[in-house]
């Protein structure tokens, strides 16, 4: 019951849907993320840290390369959400 309600409940609200209405805090080195798999199941996605992130000529981080457990990811920022582990959590 805990991994149903967790994919169902807290996963959909690491990533909000706020693309263009309110701006976002931008991914930064050090931060915990899910590696987002469209095909793969949610509670199965890995976890990894940002290692390095490429603003595009807008100076939007659009590219980051994430550190898991079998090696280094190079992703979309639009395929990786961010884990909260301050206190924007609470």
């Amino acid at each position: 019951m805990f991994w149903s309600r967790w994919v169902k409940e807290v996963l959909p609200n690491l990533l909000p849907r706020k693309k263009w209405t309110k701006d976002q805090r931008t991914l930064q080195i050090g931060d915990l993320v899910y590696v987002v798999d469209p095909k793969g199941l949610r509670n199965k996605w890995p976890k990894g840290l940002v290692q390095e992130v490429c603003p595009g000529k807008d100076k939007r981080v659009r590219m980051v390369k994430v550190k898991t457990a079998t090696g280094v990811l190079t992703r979309s920022a639009a395929r990786v959400a961010r884990i909260p582990l301050d206190e924007e959590c609470l």
